[in-house]
C-alpha cells in the first residue's frame, strides 16, 4: 500500500538560530505535523521546532511508524469493474 504521508524534517532560521521541524509531505504539499494525525492510540510527542536534527529524525521516524501501522490496517477500497 502506498503512504499517504511522509516525514521529512526541514531545517529553519529563528533570530539566528538553527532549529529543525518535523513537517508532512503528502499529495496536498509540505504541512506542520498536527493532532489531525491521531488515530485511536495516542500519538507521539511531535514538538514545533527542535534543537538538533537527530532529535527531529527520532520523532519523524516514530510518527512514520505510528501512521504505518494504522494504515496497513486499512482495507483497500474496492475498483468498480470495467464493463
Amino acid at each position: 500500500m502506498r503512504r499517504q504521508c511522509q516525514f521529512t524534517v526541514k531545517r529553519f532560521q529563528v533570530n539566528h538560530t538553527t532549529r529543525f521541524a518535523v513537517r508532512c509531505r503528502s499529495a496536498a504539499g509540505d504541512n506542520p505535523v498536527g493532532s489531525r494525525f491521531e488515530r485511536g492510540t495516542p500519538m507521539p510527542v511531535v514538538k514545533d521546532s527542535y534543537d538538533n536534527e537527530a532529535e527531529a529524525q527520532s520523532a519523524a521516524d516514530k510518527l512514520q511508524a505510528y501512521i504505518d501501522e494504522y494504515e496497513a490496517k486499512r482495507r483497500p477500497t474496492k475498483r468498480r469493474r470495467k464493463r
